[in-house]
């Protein structure tokens, strides 16, 4: 007698989900995209030369080539002459680029870490208002956020006393995350405060290098944290002074420092 054949049962195969294809899809689509785009990327590799200076030094062999081609012409017409000038204006553009560029960098706000020996903190003195503590709290995020700076601090100016500081500040090493450690990095700065001359300062200065520092003596100041290049105090209509500092020369532009004023002069001193 015939006996029908049984086709052996297959083990089911899981299938992965339409989305999970679509995502996978999507990593291989961004992978290429991101290796074309990398094979674009390239430098001339020439040792000791950086190649932003690229601009520069093509703006100076065109205006070398333009001044030879204007002084091999010996009457040059009136249409080579608006060529030369065009010319050597763009060249003069190609000049100036690469420090245009650096200053509008410098200008721009981006995230700035001090030396990596401090940990960045967020103290609030105890002795102030909840009002106060969140007044404090929004001004020390847009400060850190809308500026070059990598540390905050908010200091009472009738007796000195620091109200709060965020960021990267000197003495926060193993201290971040201890029980109530927020109030002795309060203590700790008030009194490197207090030895400084930093309230002796009448409304605001700003050190843009280190050279100003070494010259105004703040790099005697316990309180910046080591790799600090810029300096900038505030002192506000109520009477607080908000100081910045960043590990970048020059950090703080006249509108970041219209800002910091701005900010300061919105902490009243009723608050706390």
């Amino acid at each position: 007698m015939f006996a029908p054949r049984i086709r052996p049962r297959l083990p089911f195969m899981h299938r992965r989900p339409d989305d999970e294809l679509k995502q996978t899809s999507d990593w291989i689509s961004r992978a290429v995209r991101d290796e074309d785009f990398a094979i674009l990327r390239f430098t001339l590799g020439i040792p000791g030369f950086d190649d932003d200076e690229i601009p520069r030094v093509v703006g100076f062999l065109c205006t070398s080539l333009v001044l030879f081609n204007h002084v091999d012409s010996v009457h040059p017409p009136e249409a080579q002459t608006r060529t030369e000038l065009i010319a050597f204006l763009l060249a003069l553009a190609c000049s100036t680029a690469p420090s245009l560029g650096r200053r509008l960098t410098e200008a721009t706000p981006h995230s700035v870490q001090l030396s990596k020996i401090e940990d960045e903190v967020f103290a609030l003195s105890q002795t102030i208002s909840d009002v106060a503590k969140a007044d404090m709290a929004w001004a020390t995020y847009a400060l850190l956020t809308q500026t070059n700076a990598g540390g905050v601090l908010v200091i009472g100016n009738d007796e000195p006393r620091v109200l709060c500081a965020r960021g990267h500040v000197q003495g926060a090493k193993g201290t971040a995350n201890r029980s109530g450690s927020g109030e002795n990095i309060i203590c700790s700065l008030t009194s490197n405060i207090r030895d400084s001359e930093l309230m002796e300062v009448a409304e605001k200065i700003y050190l843009s290098d280190r050279r100003s520092i070494d010259m105004a003596g703040a790099n005697m100041w316990k309180f910046l944290p080591g790799g600090t290049e810029s300096v900038f105090m505030q002192l506000g209509n109520g009477n607080l002074r908000v100081v910045l500092f960043s590990e970048q020369p020059r950090a703080f532009s006249k509108r970041q420092r219209n800002c910091v004023a701005a900010i300061a002069n919105k902490l009243c001193p009723n608050s706390y």
